[in-house]
């Protein structure tokens, strides 16, 4: 068993081992954005999210949370800006709360937490977007990132489906 909640070298390195794939992820984000096929400002799959709720679910709260915030400020220190920070970190912030708070409630599969979770990430940017820019660019944006949360949460929710049981395999959980 890799992680191991009570030896904190063998946490640190199972949280930077799921944090180097966070970056990875966010990596082929930058790469090949999703924005050359649907025009929609901001717009990202989710991939690095999937590691989050992974983590979220079978590790713990604290992990998933240091992972999802270190994997934002490094992408931003990186390739992004400070206003890209603050959608990122706006966005990331309460899908991380949506996720806590169901994450141990009956019958919610990873396919209706990533859903959850990127409808609440769309939310949150859109509050960021608010403070900026005004609420009348939520309310217009609103319909479509809800939309594309359902559509592209339930990709990854899938998609995390298919591999959270081959992780488990492999003595990672």
């Amino acid at each position: 068993m890799l992680l191991d909640k009570n030896n904190g070298v063998r946490r640190f390195a199972f949280d930077a081992l799921f944090l180097s794939l966070a970056l990875i992820f966010s990596y082929v984000e930058i790469l090949f954005p999703i924005s050359l096929l649907i025009p929609l400002p901001g717009f990202k799959l989710g991939l690095a999210n999937m590691l989050v709720l992974w983590l979220l679910v079978n590790a713990s709260p604290w992990d998933a949370g240091i992972v999802s915030f270190l994997r934002i400020l490094i992408i931003a220190a990186l390739f992004g800006t400070p206003v890209s920070f603050w959608f990122s970190f706006g966005g990331a912030f309460v899908s991380f709360l949506a996720m806590t708070l169901t994450r141990k409630m009956r019958g919610v599969s990873y396919i209706g937490l990533s859903i959850l979770s990127a409808a609440a990430h769309h939310l949150g940017q859109l509050v960021a977007a608010a403070c900026l820019f005004g609420i009348k660019a939520m309310r217009a944006y609103l319909p479509i990132m809800l939309v594309a949360a359902v559509i592209f949460g339930g990709l990854c929710g899938m998609l995390l489906n298919l591999v959270a049981p081959r992780i488990k395999k492999e003595g990672m959980a």
